[in-house]
């Protein structure tokens, strides 16, 4: 079970386990992704046999964390550190990362949701009270977890599950912003 906010999810509704073998060998850097909604996707991506590039800028320790739970699992993955703010630092890391990894099959860059998903975001800058507000507004009753966002970026990643998707948006928002 895992719970986000006061409403309990049924492991059933979260399923982690996916099956993108075409993900094998790739190269992928993920910006951001020591962390929340990236730290996530270098997992999902490792899971698939990818080669990941796992950037940050300043959380070190859990950069290192990641990479090592990566490792411990049979993943491969190597460290870029860059301030992502700073374009020429930003390039460098692109080559960096090309060059340790055999070149890059992709770029997840500033991995985002459009919903409510918890992470170290909102624990920074949501007060509890506008959590409760926006969880209100969702009509699956609870708020995203990080673990709701690995299936649709894999998808999107993927040429043989979206290749004819172009100019779209897909979010993982538990039903909050419907058109």
């Amino acid at each position: 079970m895992r719970s986000a906010q006061s409403k309990t999810i049924d492991a059933n509704m979260v399923s982690t386990s996916y099956d993108f073998p075409e993900f094998k060998d790739k190269a992928i850097l993920i910006t951001g992704a020591s962390t929340g909604i990236g730290a996530e996707l270098a997992r999902a991506f490792a899971a698939q046999g990818a080669k990941v590039g796992l950037h940050y800028n300043s959380s070190k320790e859990q950069a290192e964390a990641l990479a090592d739970e990566i490792r411990a699992a049979g993943g491969t993955v190597v460290l870029i550190q860059a301030d992502a703010c700073d374009t020429k630092a930003l390039v460098e890391a692109v080559e960096n990362a090309a060059d340790a990894l055999g070149g890059l099959d992709g770029l997840i860059n500033n991995a985002v949701a459009l919903g409510v998903i918890t992470s170290p975001f909102h624990e920074r800058y949501s007060t509890k009270e506008q959590l409760a507000a926006m969880q209100a507004t969702i009509p699956q009753g609870r708020l995203g977890i990080v673990e709701d966002c690995g299936g649709a970026f894999l998808f999107l990643a993927s040429d043989e599950m979206s290749a004819y998707i172009i100019g779209q948006t897909i979010e993982v928002n538990g039903g909050q912003l419907m058109p």
